[in-house]
């Protein structure tokens, strides 16, 4: 009987781990896309992705002006104060400045990721 008690404690924690909502590889892609529509001035594609919808178009613009870039993303892990967003840690370039590091947040919706610089 102990066991079993034993084995259904386990399952049930193994349950609310897995449904944190937050999923890191799922996270950095759609990090990667935010950064690809942005780059590409694609509105259409980006605003889905966009915490913030309505800012897609000051987005876009400061991205082709500042010439910014993604280099690479850097490693994702879960944001402490809500269980279903992650931190994606980033390197970009703005133009041929030097590396930042960026620190974007993306939180699962319903619908899908959104994203936050």
């Amino acid at each position: 009987m102990k066991r079993l008690i034993a084995i259904s404690l386990l399952a049930l924690v193994g349950a609310c781990h897995r449904g944190s909502g937050a999923d890191a590889d799922s996270a950095r892609h759609a990090v990667q896309q935010f950064y690809q529509y942005a780059e590409a001035g694609d509105c259409a594609r980006l605003q889905p992705l966009m915490a913030k919808p309505d800012e897609c178009e000051n987005i876009v613009r400061q991205f082709v002006e500042s010439k910014t870039h993604l280099l690479s993303i850097d490693g994702a892990e879960p944001d402490g104060r809500d269980r279903s967003a992650m931190l994606v840690y980033t390197t970009v370039k703005f133009g041929k400045k030097e590396n930042h590091k960026w620190l974007v947040r993306a939180a699962h919706a319903g619908d899908g990721w959104k994203v936050r610089l």
